[in-house]
């Protein structure tokens, strides 16, 4: 989907729909992950419990061969529950970004288009 971020199409990945999982209902405790960088691109995630800075030494490495596209690049133990780290750059393979660029551009046009309306 998009999310109009003050008059700025910015395209949202469904994490479950991404990685193959079973599609969450809907919930209060959904988030808007938005991540840092250059095109904007937002994550919806089924839940976020906290946010942590996670010292380098702690991220075991996990071999850029073992995940889809080496989209996971680390993972660390929290509170005894293995966590994975996401590349943002390595989520969607360059075919998918070029699909995710043309639909970000036929949106913002969409949104110029609206602040143009009298």
């Amino acid at each position: 989907g998009i999310l109009n971020l003050a008059g700025t199409a910015v395209p949202v990945l469904r994490l479950d729909r991404l990685f193959g999982l079973p599609a969450a209902a809907p919930h209060a405790y959904q988030h808007l992950v938005l991540l840092q960088g250059t095109p904007a691109l937002a994550l919806l995630v089924d839940r976020a419990r906290t946010v942590v800075t996670v010292p380098a030494d702690r991220v075991a490495p996990v071999g850029e061969g073992e995940t889809y596209n080496g989209c996971v690049v680390g993972q660390i133990t929290l509170e005894g529950t293995a966590i994975q780290l996401l590349s943002a750059g390595r989520l969607l393979t360059e075919r998918e970004r070029q699909a995710v660029a043309a639909f970000q551009a036929m949106h913002e046009t969409r949104l110029e288009g609206l602040g143009q309306m009298p």
